[in-house]
């Protein structure tokens, strides 16, 4: 890292570049890209009270206006138009409606949870019902009592430490309700779930809290206390070995940076008979960027390499002996196929030039590619698709090819589906998701390929590899290109190997979760719950909601449409809305993934933070989640209380990012590294930040009870932006008042207690991804092993 006045040049090992300049305020004001060589600039400008006004990247622009109390007033940006917002006197939001003049209205009740989302076009409208003295006992007083609309409605009921015993769930058109019901241990992890069908499912954890064994009666769908089994975990938690209800085991191997990362699936343990997938970084020059995958099956090996351009976007790919493809890019993140040999099937939806695209808006412009004015592409060769106020695709049509109709829940999850292919018959499929917001079932009409057991075999980044049965045999195995189209078997060295015979048409399997382990539809597309992905074009079909990736740090995040910074084999994302990372094969906030830096005696400092902005030498409190005490070291770059909300929407699988009180913007700015100069102490002395509470209960990484409050050194610089609550979403069992607030003395609280535990359990026990797991399709019922946790 290098500085010269205001600008300060970033170099990661692999010798890439980027230069940042901040104003007098700290602000940062420009940012130039491969200086020196492609020399991209982006500039900032910012009011008074340093809320974002302007973006300007080459051509385009994105405009953001705001009331005298700093509320979001407008933001225009090119892939999505305007989007206008008003306020209640509170400061919740009172109506959002973007360039289709489509409106969504909300109201709450007198302790600012929300009640109604009504909008303006067809969308149906959801309602909100809080348990009250007046009809419900402790400890479900102050809970969320339900959800409705008319597509679908869930009922909650609490245990004495708030969380959820029971939920019961309602889909029109299904015929009854479907419930579960659920057992914890004290520590707030899941012990045992019964599903709408009467099967119950078992959770054992070992002495730190952690699941071990996953199981049914007498099967064990993952076993990490299986005999041989001496180090199922590694020293930061990851799991490392597991024994499966098919008497296959799976080995991961976590190595050092520039050595092989190994996850292999075989009938002994550490083998890798079965299938074995090996991540290969430089030794020299890592900066994280995968060098290459070597793939082994049974008497077969496939070799992958990769390139990057200056800008670390996925530049080559090839497959020794095979197929090799190069990439092309503009300054906004744009990507082509600007060459492409030795694949056995080519997908016309794939851009070739950088012809074929806007400057102005960042939308295709290929023949037949239409958009609407809310930037949601309303063509998809051979469909049209149609959206509803939340730019969720609610219907594909097409001449010949099947026409398919998709109904979403009061949190945004697709909790329906009806596909009607070319001259058959309707198949209606039912999404069920449980208290934590995973998909746990999935009903239709249609029969499924095949009965029994299906143990999901994922990669790095969650992308399903292998299926195989109750009795260990492989029934499909899938390979990749880099953005998510498969390979099929008549593709280099894969005839008779259980590979898709066609590629580009969806298949009907044991389990439709593919890429990254996200639903494939019928339509090639996968559904990343907040917006549609296309493999093919190599990015999403609709803005990202509110620019919620979005970083001033780096410039190519502000492209509304682009996946994973294009660069897919580094990055996930597990709710279309923002690149996550993968260290040591765990999916978590790109913050917690980079090199830290150490700033003043004490204070560690993120590089490059891809959730917040980093900011010269601001700081602010950082509420973090990581499985350690909080401490000091939880002062982060500019923007803390930014990616505060980040991490905590992300964390509590939050579905709709509008659904709290809460405001993009930093509530809080220290120029704490000046201020240690000073007084020359460490930056956390400086600070003046003390912990008056306590960490909660044991085993939790959130805070599980108590309180946190941090008192601010009165000498210290500071400069309060607004003064906005930020609350949890109320509608979410077990939410119940979750505030941070400012009082004239400066004192931040956050308080937990308040309805008691609000929390569902450790992060650790939350299940994000469909990924290593077991799939019961005679049931559709989704089992989760310990790999279908965060790890």
């Amino acid at each position: 890292m290098e500085y010269d006045a205001e600008w300060t040049t970033v170099t990661d090992p692999a010798l890439k570049a980027r230069k940042q300049r901040v104003d007098g305020m700290g602000r940062m004001v420009e940012v130039v890209e491969d200086p020196g060589a492609l020399n991209y600039g982006t500039t900032y400008a910012y009011d008074v009270t340093d809320n974002l006004l302007q973006v300007t990247q080459g051509v385009q622009n994105r405009y953001y206006s705001y009331s005298t109390l700093g509320r979001l007033l407008q933001a225009s940006n090119p892939e999505s138009g305007n989007t206008n917002y008003s306020y209640m006197e509170s400061g919740d939001l009172l109506t959002r409606t973007d360039a289709r003049n489509i409106s969504a209205a909300y109201s709450y009740d007198a302790l600012q949870r929300l009640l109604t989302k009504d909008y303006s076009d067809s969308t149906p409208d959801v309602t909100y019902e809080y348990h009250t003295s007046a009809t419900s006992t402790a400890p479900d007083i102050g809970n969320l009592k339900s959800a409705s609309s008319s597509v679908a409605s869930a009922y909650y009921v609490y245990n004495s430490l708030g969380n959820v015993a029971a939920s019961a769930h309602g889909i029109s058109g299904y015929g009854g309700d479907l419930i579960f019901s659920y057992d914890w241990y004290l520590n707030g992890a899941l012990r045992g779930m019964q599903y709408p069908s009467g099967r119950e499912v078992n959770y054992d954890v070992d002495d730190a809290g952690r699941t071990n064994k996953v199981y049914s009666g007498a099967l064990n769908y993952a076993d990490m206390t299986a005999a041989g089994i001496n180090y199922p975990f590694t020293a930061g938690g990851r799991v490392a070995q597991m024994k499966l209800g098919n008497n296959l085991w799976e080995t991961m191997d976590y190595q050092a940076p520039g050595t092989t990362t190994h996850y292999r699936l075989g009938t002994t343990l550490g083998s890798g008979n079965v299938v074995e997938i090996g991540y290969n970084f430089w030794a020299t020059e890592n900066n994280g960027n995968v060098a290459s995958q070597v793939i082994n099956r049974p008497g077969r090996t496939w070799t992958q390499n990769y390139t990057y351009d200056n800008l670390n976007r996925l530049f080559t790919a090839n497959e020794s002996g095979s197929w090799s493809r190069e990439y092309g890019y503009d300054r906004y993140g744009n990507r082509w196929v600007a060459s492409s040999q030795g694949l056995a099937y080519a997908d016309s939806r794939e851009p070739t030039l950088p012809s074929h695209f806007s400057n102005a808006t960042n939308r295709l412009t290929t023949a037949g590619a239409q958009f609407d004015a809310a930037g949601n592409q309303t063509t998809y060769t051979p469909y049209d698709l149609a959206y509803d106020a939340e730019n969720r695709n609610i219907a594909v049509t097409s001449t010949g090819n099947g026409n398919g109709a998709f109904a979403y829940d009061g949190d945004g999850q697709r909790v329906k589906k009806v596909w009607t292919p070319y001259g058959g018959a309707a198949t209606t499929t039912y999404y069920v998701y449980d208290a934590l917001g995973k998909l746990a079932a999935e009903y239709s009409s249609q029969a499924p390929a095949s009965a029994g057991t299906s143990y999901l075999f994922a990669d790095m980044l969650g992308s399903v590899r292998t299926i195989t049965n109750s009795s260990g045999t492989v029934v499909e195995n899938y390979d990749y290109l880099p953005f998510g189209r498969m390979l099929s078997s008549s593709d280099y060295n894969r005839a008779n190997m259980n590979f898709p015979a066609n590629p580009d048409a969806w298949i009907d399997s044991n389990a439709p979760q593919k890429f990254t382990g996200k639903e494939r539809d019928e339509t090639g597309l996968d559904y990343f719950l907040f917006r549609n992905y296309s493999g093919a074009q190599g990015r999403f079909l609709s803005p990202d909601p509110a620019n919620f990736g979005a970083r001033v740090a780096n410039p190519q995040s502000w492209n509304a449409y682009s996946y994973v910074l294009n660069n897919p084999l580094r990055y996930v994302d597990p709710f279309g809305l923002s690149e996550w990372c993968y260290q040591d094969g765990a999916a978590m906030s790109c913050d917690a993934t980079n090199t830290w830096l150490t700033a003043g005696a004490g204070v560690v400092i993120p590089a490059d933070m891809p959730l917040s902005f980093y900011d010269g030498k601001s700081f602010n409190l950082l509420i973090v989640g990581a499985e350690t005490p909080l401490t000091y070291a939880s002062f982060s770059a500019l923007s803390m209380l930014n990616e505060w909300n980040g991490r905590f929407l992300t964390n509590e699988q939050f579905y709709d990012i509008q659904r709290a009180s809460k405001t993009y913007e930093q509530h809080l700015n220290l120029n704490a590294q000046e201020l240690a100069n000073l007084m020359g102490s460490s930056v956390d002395q400086a600070l003046g930040w003390i912990n008056q509470g306590s960490y909660g209960e044991t085993g939790s990484p959130w805070l599980a009870g108590g309180n946190w409050n941090f008192t601010l050194n009165e000498n210290a610089p500071v400069r309060l932006r607004q003064m906005v609550n930020v609350s949890k979403d109320k509608r979410y069992p077990g939410w119940n008042s979750l505030h941070l607030h400012s009082e004239p003395s400066h004192h931040f609280h956050v308080d937990t207690a308040s309805g008691g535990n609000p929390w569902y359990g450790s992060l650790k026990d939350m299940g994000l991804w469909l990924i290593h797991g077991a799939i019961d399709v005679g049931l559709g019922e989704t089992i989760f092993s310990p790999m279908g946790f965060p790890r």
